[in-house]
């Protein structure tokens, strides 16, 4: 599945309405995994480490919307 989150989205949908009787068991009907691994591009690594250090920083300053 190429969109997850769109069927995590689902599984949720289809739990809160009953089509499911959990998160779990819908999960166990169709989540399946890839064996593919990615690995990180090395010349990008300067670029991931940037952009985790803005994610952390914006992460912190929100926190506290997120109970």
């Amino acid at each position: 599945m190429d969109e997850q989150a769109c069927l995590g989205a689902c599984i949720l949908a289809g739990t809160g309405c009953g089509i499911f009787g959990s998160v779990e068991e819908a999960a166990r009907r169709f989540v399946s995994f890839r064996e593919k691994v990615y690995e990180p591009i090395p010349e990008h690594v300067g670029l991931y480490e940037r952009q985790y250090r803005v994610f952390r920083e914006l992460y912190a300053a929100n926190e506290r919307f997120m109970i």
